[in-house]
């Protein structure tokens, strides 16, 4: 009896508790970020924190998602009796190298932020991940991603207060920090 009804299925659920483990670190390294003395309504923590739950329960959700559907397909071979059948579960990854190509960017923005900065790293990022979906619009791609690292770097700067990476710009963002 196998105990997964194919290869790709093993490897969606592996990918699921891979995701979750990082997200508990991610919660975890969250919660050694140093607070400012007493007296500041939200601190520096709020938002790492509140990230690293959502991605705890999404994560933990997908598993459980993977699991309950590789139960529901043991039922459709006869392994399992206490199931309803799965009629037509579409839900498998189809697109390996795609899912492969954004981690290997995630991995990518998170190694370079500090060198390049937040505008520079995300900016690359973003526009590599959408024209990797959509190459024929690559200039819109570029504007969406100019526009959004733009946005958020001077959103965390400027208006919270929150230092991000500044890396080869530092000199442009000084005069707005």
């Amino acid at each position: 009896m196998r105990f997964f009804s194919s290869a790709r299925r093993a490897g969606e659920i592996a990918l699921s508790i891979v995701l979750l483990v990082g997200s508990l670190a991610f919660l975890y390294f969250a919660t050694t970020i140093s607070e400012p003395p007493a007296g500041f309504g939200v601190g520096p923590r709020v938002f790492p924190l509140l990230l690293g739950g959502i991605l705890v329960v999404a994560c933990a959700g997908l598993l459980l998602r993977e699991i309950w559907i590789e139960k529901r397909r043991k039922l459709d071979a006869g392994e399992d009796e206490g199931l309803v059948p799965l009629e037509d579960d579409d839900s498998e990854i189809s697109d390996w190298p795609a899912v492969a190509f954004a981690i290997a960017a995630l991995v990518a923005v998170l190694v370079l932020m500090e060198p390049l900065g937040f505008a520079i790293a995300v900016t690359g990022f973003m526009f590599a991940l959408s024209t990797f979906f959509a190459p024929a619009k690559w200039v819109r791609n570029l504007v969406v991603a100019v526009v959004f690292s733009l946005f958020f770097s001077l959103l965390f700067g400027v208006v919270l207060g929150i230092r991000l990476p500044q890396g080869p710009l530092n000199d442009v963002f000084l005069g707005l920090l």
